[in-house]
């Protein structure tokens, strides 16, 4: 299926800003010791309320020495997810006390967490931001930005055939959006989106939107945003994240099926 597009101003394609990089990806001695135990402690595996493993035996497990420990326990800390004190150790924080907008701590919800109301919350959190980005963007976007929006939707109509690819171009796609809202505060948000979006991702790979009809479902939010059109615009976000929301809630129920099978 053709979808005709709207034209969008001559300008060049200008770069988009940089937001969304995990603070520790997966990257030397400190990022994977930083994301281990984070990862760890959002699965479960550390329980909130008890003590992390005293220091060697984290130091055994995971080859590193005191200092890098240490040094991923200050980390873990300033993200809320641990508190350490004199004589009583390291414990994991109840739940309420983490920051649950960190991009790391959303990502390692994303890869490690089974728990279904996150994601439901996840689901919700995205209507309450990015319909309305949209709205703004077909208000304040410039030349610039709908050059940024028309190019990622044209990557992902190039790799219907490729997910990664087609993925990454989704992901850069919501925060061109988010750019051309010219709204700081919402721009500051895109790390945030993609944690979110990384979330849906890795949960709906057996129940995703089939690219083909996500390009034309995106394209309809693009064209709107092109046309200066702030309802239309809003109304085709919202149609992309509902369905997401379906799909997310599917992929849950055939992963909790596959647990309960013998």
């Amino acid at each position: 299926m053709t979808v005709q597009r709207a034209e969008i101003p001559s300008a060049a394609s200008s770069a988009l800003r940089n937001g969304g990089k995990r603070t520790y990806p997966d990257r030397g001695v400190h990022g994977r010791v930083v994301r281990t135990i984070g990862e760890d402690i959002v699965a479960g595996h550390y329980p909130a309320g008890e003590p992390l493993p005293p220091e060697p035996d984290l130091m055994i497990r995971l080859g590193v020495s005191r200092t890098a420990i240490r040094e991923a326990i200050k980390v873990l800390a300033a993200k809320g997810l641990v508190q350490s004190r004199p004589k009583t150790g390291t414990r994991v924080r109840m739940r309420d006390d983490w920051n649950l907008l960190d991009p790391d701590i959303l990502s390692w919800h994303a890869v490690r967490s089974t728990d279904s109301r996150w994601f439901e919350e996840m689901v919700a959190l995205r209507i309450m931001i990015e319909p309305q980005a949209a709205r703004i963007a077909a208000i304040n976007a410039t030349a610039a930005d709908l050059s940024a929006i028309r190019m990622e939707s044209d990557a992902m109509a190039e790799a219907v055939n490729d997910p990664d690819t087609y993925y990454l171009h989704d992901v850069r796609f919501h925060k061109a959006l988010l750019t051309a809202t010219g709204n700081r505060f919402l721009i500051c948000m895109a790390p945030m989106v993609e944690a979110l979006l990384s979330g849906s991702f890795s949960v709906q790979r057996r129940s995703l939107i089939p690219p083909s009809e996500g390009v034309i479902l995106h394209d309809a939010i693009s064209d709107a945003v092109i046309a200066r059109d702030p309802d239309r615009a809003e109304a085709a976000m919202l149609k992309i994240i509902e369905l997401a929301r379906r799909q997310l809630k599917n992929a849950i129920e055939l992963s909790e099926a596959d647990k309960a099978a013998p």
